[in-house]
């Protein structure tokens, strides 16, 4: 008997969770639930003590928790590049420096992760400012000259900060700034993906509609600086971008080529200065 009541009871569940108006529910608090779950385990790992176990170069390190972090704000000469499915080893000048000067700072001791805006890349790595007591650890490393300052939008927090703290350095001639801080525009294709200061004339200034086009080498291959109007609005600036032709001018960011032309693309006034505007 009471193996029948059993029976008849399954199937009545049965019949009520298959029904179509009762299981849409049911099935929304069950995702829902498992959905907070989740969410609160990603939580309890990012805001559990975190320990660095291991420093991959002077930019990416492993945490106790088995996340990889990637520093905002700063690139450092690569040990290894991704090539044909495989990780090579280059060592670019200064790379060793730079992960020796890392693991100093953070193996082994509890750090603390600051977010910007996207918090991971499309590895899944997470995007942090890290922290170590009172230490920027991003920062430190560009101080030391042992890092360009590298910036992805919308992750710009300590832009100007930054650039601060680039421009400082190289004055200093320190690091990767040793041998040459300043370059003209024709030697701009032999630095591409490397984040250089670039002197030189302007000779043409092009307003899209969108940015500010300063070109300071007019024949091929080309060499522009990109003012964005996201950063550097169009208000009452345009007349001052056309008066820059023929004008001397730092620009400092990292060096894109495509084709036949080269360009930076600049996201804050920091990183621009006219040397022969009147004062």
């Amino acid at each position: 008997m009471p193996s029948f009541v059993i029976l008849v009871s399954s199937k009545k569940v049965f019949r009520y969770l298959v029904n179509r108006k009762r299981l849409f529910p049911f099935l929304f608090i069950f995702i829902a639930i498992i959905a907070i779950f989740f969410l609160l385990s990603r939580l309890f790992v990012l805001h559990r003590s975190l320990f660095v176990v291991d420093v991959i170069d002077g930019d990416t390190v492993i945490l106790n928790t088995g996340e990889k972090v990637r520093y905002l704000g700063i690139d450092t000469p690569e040990c290894r590049i991704h090539k044909n499915g495989m990780w090579v080893e280059v060592f670019q000048p200064f790379s060793r420096e730079a992960r020796e000067f890392n693991k100093k700072l953070v193996k082994g001791k509890q750090i603390r992760l600051e977010f910007d805006k996207v918090k991971r890349d499309k590895y899944g790595r997470l995007l942090a400012y890290v922290w170590v007591n009172n230490t920027l650890v991003n920062e430190k490393l560009l101080k030391e000259g042992l890092a360009y300052m590298f910036f992805m939008w919308p992750n710009e927090k300590y832009a100007r900060r930054f650039c601060s703290a680039q421009l400082e350095v190289i004055r200093e001639r320190k690091g990767v700034w040793a041998d040459r801080p300043i370059i003209p525009p024709e030697e701009a294709e032999r630095f591409k993906g490397y984040v250089r200061l670039v002197r030189g004339n302007v000779c043409k200034v092009i307003n899209t509609g969108r940015a500010v086009l300063l070109y300071l080498k007019c024949d091929i291959p080309r060499f522009r600086v990109v003012l964005p109007y996201t950063h550097f609005g169009p208000t009452g600036r345009l007349r001052f971008y056309n008066s820059l032709e023929g004008k001397e001018i730092n620009s400092l960011g990292k060096i894109r080529c495509k084709r036949k032309e080269c360009e930076q693309v600049l996201f804050d006034s920091i990183q621009f200065n006219c040397l022969s505007c009147e004062r």
